[in-house]
């Protein structure tokens, strides 16, 4: 799918975002700051940057900045506690194309990068795979990866 940068000076919160992202399909790239963040970005040149506003080391605004330099069609998603709510930032020098207000929930932010990135799935369709394994359902380990997900993610039962 994606080559996506994860910067967030939280690390339980940057890991278990990333994780989820991977689960979706996409290659995830994760920094704790500002400084590793550019460093990753000029290495990587990834797809989109998902980004936390406020970090020790700087912003994620300047975060956002910089990687434009570097990588001009990279989407960047900023995720912060300040935002007021979910809004499109295109126009102008902005250099962010979404913000999530925080906690976002991982759905909402993989929706959101996936829009951006034209990679949206269409509606209605099983994802791949789930078909083709009988053990999806009904193995008491699905079971139990489905019920972690669910715990952890907030995600509603699949029939």
């Amino acid at each position: 799918m994606a080559r996506l940068l994860l910067v967030d000076d939280e690390p339980a919160v940057r890991r278990g975002l990333a994780a989820f992202l991977r689960l979706g399909g996409h290659r995830v790239a994760e920094a704790g700051g500002l400084r590793e963040g550019l460093a990753l970005a000029e290495e990587l040149r990834p797809d989109a940057l998902v980004t936390d506003l406020r970090m020790e080391d700087g912003s994620g605004l300047e975060l956002a900045a910089g990687v434009r330099r570097m990588v001009p069609g990279v989407k960047v998603v900023l995720l912060t506690g300040y935002a007021g709510g979910d809004r499109s930032c295109r126009g102008g020098t902005n250099p962010v194309d979404r913000v999530l207000e925080k906690p976002a929930r991982p759905r909402e932010v993989r929706k959101a990068l996936e829009g951006l990135l034209g990679l949206e799935k269409p509606a209605g369709k099983a994802l791949p795979g789930k078909a083709a394994c009988p053990e999806w359902r009904g193995s008491p380990a699905a079971l139990a990866r489905r019920g972690e997900r669910r715990l952890l993610w907030g995600e509603e039962e699949e029939d």
